[in-house]
C-alpha cells in the first residue's frame, strides 16, 4: 500500500474496447472518456473521423485500446474490411495515440485534445504486440515494446496478453504452489488466459496464478500473487505476494453478502497500487459480475453488478473472445485527470 504522505494515484477500470461516435470529416468530433468509480469500468469514445476511411458504412466500429497510461492511451482501429476487437498478434490496422486529457463539460467525462496516427511501419516480419513466450525484461514497469511504435524509438507499457515463463526457485515455492508441482487444470489457451495474468502494481512486476490440482476440489483452488524480485548480478526470481484459497473467500461473510455463488471466477485485473487485490469476473445467468478480493485477508473488498455492457460493443467476423483479464486495463490516469478536476457520473472519483 501507499504511504500516507503519499496517496494511491487515481486510476480506473478502462473498458478495452470503444463505442463510435458518428461524426464527420468536416464536423470531426472529439476522442473521450467517461469515468467511472471502479470497479465500474469506464468507456472510451471514438470518433469515426479518424479511422483509415471513415466514410465507409464498414468502418471498424470496434476499435480497442491496447495500453494506458500516464503518456495517454494507444488504441487500435481496423482497416477495411472490418475487423474489430481483435487479438492476434500482428491484427492489420492503424495505431492511435490519444493524450493530453482534460475534463470537459459534464459529469465524468474528459477529451483527448490530442490524436496522434503512428506511423506505418514496414510490413516484413517483425515480433506482434504480444508472445506468450516472451520473458519480462529487467525494467519495473514491464515495457514490451510494438514493432511500428519500436520504430519511432518510443515505448508505451502494454498490458495486452503478457507472457511469461514462470521459474520459481524451490527455495521459495510454497507446497504444492508452484506450476511444475500443481498443474492448473486444463491446458488450453483460454485456460491460461483465465487463470494467470501479469500486471504492474506498485510499480513492480506481479504474476498472478489461479491453481487447482486435477485431484482437488474447486474450493481447494489457490489465488496466488508473486512479485518479480531483482537480485544481485542481475538475478530475478519470483517471491510470493500473498495467498489464500477460493474456499476461504467463498466461506467469508463479505463473499456471502454479494449473492454469487461457489463458482471458480476468471482473472480480471490487479489493483495498480494494492498487489493484494485481485479482481474477478464470474458470470451467472447472463449476468456479468466484477469483485476485488483483498487476497492476504480472504474477503471480498469492490464488488458491481454488469460492470459494463460488453456484448453490444464487442462483435465482427469473428466471436467475441471469453471473458477475461484481456477486457480490461487498470488506468492510472494523468495528472490533468487525477487531481479532481474529473468527476464520476455519479460521485467522485476516488481511490479504490
Amino acid at each position: 500500500m501507499a504511504s500516507s504522505s503519499s496517496p494511491a494515484p487515481l486510476w480506473v477500470v478502462l473498458g478495452r474496447v470503444a463505442l463510435v461516435q458518428h461524426d464527420s470529416v468536416k464536423d470531426p468530433g472529439d476522442l473521450s472518456v467517461k469515468l467511472s468509480l471502479p470497479p465500474r469500468a469506464s468507456t472510451l469514445t471514438v470518433p469515426m473521423s479518424v479511422h483509415p476511411k471513415p466514410g465507409y458504412d464498414d468502418t471498424d466500429r470496434h476499435p480497442y485500446a491496447i495500453a494506458a497510461g500516464d503518456a495517454g492511451v494507444l488504441l487500435h482501429a481496423s482497416r477495411w474490411p472490418f475487423v474489430g476487437f481483435d487479438l492476434d498478434r500482428d491484427p492489420p490496422g492503424i495505431l492511435l495515440v490519444a493524450r493530453d486529457f482534460l475534463a470537459a463539460a459534464g459529469p465524468g467525462k474528459a477529451l483527448a485534445t490530442s490524436v496522434v496516427r503512428v506511423p506505418d511501419r514496414a510490413r516484413t516480419y517483425q515480433p506482434g504486440i504480444s508472445s506468450r513466450r516472451r520473458r519480462p525484461r529487467h525494467s519495473p514497469h514491464l515495457p514490451l515494446r510494438h514493432g511500428r511504435v519500436g520504430s519511432e524509438g518510443s515505448e508505451l507499457p502494454l498490458h495486452v496478453r503478457p507472457a511469461l515463463d514462470v521459474v520459481v526457485p524451490r527455495r521459495d515455492r510454497p507446497r504444492r504452489q508452484a506450476l511444475e508441482t500443481y498443474p492448473v487444470v486444463g491446458h488450453t489457451a483460454e485456460d491460461v488466459v483465465s487463470r494467470r495474468m501479469v500486471r504492474v502494481s506498485q510499480g513492480k512486476v506481479r504474476f498472478v496464478e489461479v491453481a487447482r490440482g486435477r485431484a482437488h476440489r474447486p474450493e481447494e483452488t489457490l489465488v496466488v500473487v508473486w512479485t518479480l524480485v531483482f537480485g544481485p548480478s542481475g538475478f530475478t526470481f519470483w517471491k510470493q505476494q500473498s495467498a489464500t484459497s477460493l474456499g476461504r473467500i467463498w466461506a467469508s461473510d463479505s463473499y456471502r453478502a454479494t449473492g454469487l455463488s461457489a463458482t471458480v471466477p476468471v482473472l480480471a485485473l490487479l489493483h495498480p497500487s494494492n498487489p493484494d487485490v485481485v479482481y474477478f469476473f464470474l458470470e451467472k445467468y447472463l449476468e456479468m459480475y466484477l469483485f476485488g478480493v483483498s487476497v492476504s485477508r480472504s474477503t471480498v473488498v469492490h464488488f458491481v453488478h454488469n460492470p459494463f455492457d460488453l456484448v453490444k460493443v464487442v462483435s465482427g467476423h469473428r466471436r467475441p473472445p471469453p471473458i477475461s483479464w484481456r477486457h480490461v486495463l487498470a488506468w492510472e490516469l494523468p495528472a490533468s485527470l487525477a487531481n479532481g478536476k474529473a468527476n464520476a457520473s455519479n460521485d467522485q472519483l476516488k481511490h479504490g
